[in-house]
């Protein structure tokens, strides 16, 4: 075999396709900047739940005895000459906010796979330690490689703007939430925290990206608060503006393996308040003000106090920016290759 990378590492790009969330994101992204080598990927328009089928059954033989990098949460288990990022452990830590037949696929894998790999990648400190203290995995296994921020995501100047703004239909000042309907996102909790201040805040709207209303409604098992508006799913290229745009970035997730979405408003000059659990409030750092997602009183007197102090917002809006600025792909996409390199040495 030529001593070059491409005849050496291959990839698996099942997440090919996928609608882009932070896992699909930092696949490409790192993928992008990574050595060229072969992508492995399912037929085209083959149905998801038969990609599983497809990475555990028929993409082992076609590693052909290369190093295989599986950066999407998952691989075929009896590949050992393998490098896998995990990026959390939310699906063994809370299986009942997954669907049952998720929570099982991914409770039966993550263990075995995590335990017959060459290598573990995590995003955090924190899913490293929940690799290591619900997984028994030893420090030499799990190392971690933080995301970073895309350089699109930047503050978007006047006009520019209010074209993208006004084209989702924006024409008030508002705060926003971006996030999936996951219920470990607790767009639910967001919702909460604006009914309990809304009135006191009658200039400002609350936008929520990311899930559509029946579902919301019907959650909630009551009107939605006023003055928010749901605007589903947005596009990459429109995120930007959308950040930009906002007076506060409110994120109050129950669980995450890092948190994309709040260094991603704070690089578009967002002030963020966000989530104090889990590895949100090692991400988000210096960068964004914290709180328990379930103080809902705190969450409320925090909301209030920044909406009507524009000079904290100010101030935490350029602190933000500074932080976000240390997050970068290339620096993640470096240590990665240093990992499948030494990786590869190790297991010929």
């Amino acid at each position: 075999m030529e001593n070059t990378w491409s005849s050496r590492v291959v990839y698996n790009a099942r997440f090919r396709g996928q609608r882009a969330t932070g896992v699909q994101v930092y696949a490409t992204e790192i993928l992008a900047r990574l050595e060229p080598a072969q992508e492995l990927v399912p037929a085209a328009g083959m149905p998801k739940a038969l990609g599983h089928i497809w990475e555990q059954v028929r993409l082992p033989g076609l590693t052909r005895g290369c190093l295989l990098f599986s950066p999407a949460n998952s691989g075929p288990i009896s590949v050992r000459r393998q490098v896998v990022t995990i990026h959390d452990l939310a699906t063994l830590d809370h299986p009942e906010w997954f669907s049952r037949s998720f929570a099982a696929l991914y409770g039966w894998l993550l263990p075995r796979l995590a335990r017959r790999v060459a290598r573990v990648l995590t995003v955090s400190e924190f899913s490293r330690e929940r690799l290591q203290e619900r997984l028994g995995l030893a420090d030499s296994q799990v190392v971690v490689t933080k995301p970073g921020v895309g350089s699109q995501f930047r503050p978007v100047p006047g006009e520019e703007g209010a074209v993208a703004r006004q084209e989702l239909g924006l024409h008030r000042p508002y705060l926003l939430c971006v996030a999936s309907q996951d219920p470990r996102k607790n767009i639910l909790g967001v919702l909460e925290a604006w009914r309990r201040v809304e009135s006191r805040l009658p200039e400002f709207d609350l936008v929520v990206a990311g899930g559509a209303s029946p579902i919301f409604r019907q959650a909630l098992g009551r009107a939605l608060p006023p003055r928010v508006n749901l605007l589903g799913y947005v596009d990459a290229l429109r995120l930007p503006a959308l950040y930009s745009g906002a007076e506060l970035f409110v994120y109050l997730a129950h669980y995450e393996g890092f948190g994309l979405t709040p260094l991603e408003a704070m690089a578009c000059g967002a002030p963020v308040l966000c989530s104090s659990t889990t590895a949100l409030g090692e991400a988000a750092g210096p960068g964004a003000m914290t709180v328990h997602p379930e103080a809902g009183d705190e969450v409320a007197d925090l909301l209030l106090d920044l909406m009507r102090d524009p000079d904290r917002r100010a101030d935490l809006a350029i602190r933000g920016r500074r932080h976000a600025a240390g997050f970068t792909w290339q620096d993640c996409a470096q240590k990665t290759s240093e990992v499948l390199t030494t990786v590869e040495a190790e297991t010929r």
